[in-house]
């Protein structure tokens, strides 16, 4: 992966007015790589979160292998003490789910060419009954049409909301036709973008045209974008590569790789994750609009309840680019956590975990049944869940130190 450094963040120049066409599809390549979690080992191990943050240590005989070492006398904390033991007997980590909340597959929505002159569906459609739902999408803004337009209160809206702004560059050119100049396109556009959207960190960037070359993705990763569609059509293993070419399909009949096998490819994309394991990246445009390829009301709100539907059976997980890629950041260089006592969590987290942490569903079991589980983290409770007998899963934050866990 390529080295990061932070963005700087910078007030644009001038602003250029001019009114471009949506995007179109091409591609790049992916590719799969294998994910290991690192075991505990026998012997003096430590468990600690980032400075300020609850964290144990533990010495004496512990069992090492896949479910992590078990066993030893723990701290909490700077004040020492012991590791509780917990109501449920030994616990044995399984393993992190491949998606957050155990869900089969992950899907994210992404719509192109926020803040352009035809698009305001976004803004008046899309968000609300994404929001309605409960659902999180992303955004790609074109952002020098987001200053020309001053629509920066509607965007902060979409992100207290839980969506995400992403960076659809300056002014739309296309990068590889047109040959432009990454000193606006990327760098003044992440700056702008950044400094009017303060309330999210900006991480995530998609191409105009969906037209790219290697050496712009490089300069993604050199200012410090942690993700990017850029990759082939098609669904994204748990495992990817490159997270700065991730794969994706495009709304409509003829640029999509559902295309003539299935009627409906939209819900054939979302089946294809599901029945691969993997996650889904869908491109749309605006909603029954004068936008590129724009998508019926009527078929986008059906399709935004078949994927509720999928997310209230756990099959799938939805959320943006970036927090999915973070989950699989982390997953990929945080390795498996350890148990000590009555308690679960990460073993001293590399640089890498940290830069990335996010909470990863770890699943685990116990000697002793209970009906729900009670889990706590510096302090505060965690979401967890009953998979089935003496199984269960826990949210737990690399970064953040051990995880107290108990039956209720």
């Amino acid at each position: 992966m390529t080295a990061h450094r932070s963005l700087v963040r910078r007030v644009a120049p001038g602003i250029a007015a001019l009114i471009l066409g949506g995007c179109s599809p091409s591609g790049g390549m992916t590719g799969n790589t294998d994910q290991g979690g690192a075991s505990a080992h026998a012997g003096s191990s430590s468990l600690g979160g980032a400075a300020g943050n609850a964290g144990f240590s533990a010495g004496g005989a512990g069992a090492g292998g896949e479910t992590g070492g078990d066993g030893g006398s723990a701290a909490f904390g700077s004040t020492g003490g012991e590791a509780p033991a917990s109501n449920l007997g030994a616990l044995h980590v399984e393993s992190v789910a491949p998606w957050l909340g155990n869900a089969t597959a992950a899907y994210t929505i992404i719509h192109d060419d926020a803040c352009d002159y035809t698009l305001d569906s976004l803004f008046t459609v899309a968000e609300p009954e994404l929001t309605a739902r409960g659902l999180h999408a992303a955004f790609g803004a074109i952002v020098e049409r987001c200053q020309e337009r001053s629509v920066w209160s509607k965007l902060e809206v979409m992100v207290a909301h839980g969506h995400e702004i992403i960076c659809h560059s300056w002014d739309h050119k296309d990068f590889v036709a047109d040959a432009p100049n990454l000193s606006v396109e990327v760098d003044q556009a992440t700056n702008v973008l950044a400094a009017n959207i303060p309330d999210q960190k900006l991480e995530y960037f998609i191409f105009p045209f969906d037209s790219f070359s290697q050496p712009m993705i490089d300069h993604l990763g050199e200012i410090g974008y942690v993700g990017a569609r850029a990759g082939k059509k098609g669904v994204n293993t748990p495992e990817f590569a490159d997270p700065l070419r991730e794969s994706f399909d495009v709304y409509n009949d003829e640029n999509s790789i559902y295309y003539p096998q299935f009627s409906d490819v939209l819900k054939a994309y979302v089946d294809d994750a599901i029945a691969k394991g993997g996650w889904a990246i869908r491109e749309f445009h605006g909603i029954a609009d004068m936008s590129w390829e724009p998508v019926p009301t009527a078929d986008y709100e059906a399709h935004l309840d078949y994927v509720k539907s999928k997310v209230d059976e756990g099959a799938l997980w939805v959320d943006t680019p970036s927090v999915v890629t973070r989950y699989s950041l982390s997953r990929k260089n945080c390795g498996l956590p350890i148990t000590l006592g009555g308690a679960v969590g990460f073993p001293s987290p590399s640089a890498e975990c940290v830069a990335h942490a996010t909470p990863l569903s770890v699943i685990i079991t116990t000697d002793t049944d209970a009906a729900t589980l009670s889990a706590t983290q510096a302090g505060h409770a965690v979401p967890a869940k009953k998979l089935g007998p003496m199984r269960f899963l826990v949210d737990i934050d690399p970064s953040a130190g051990g995880v107290i866990i108990n039956g209720a």
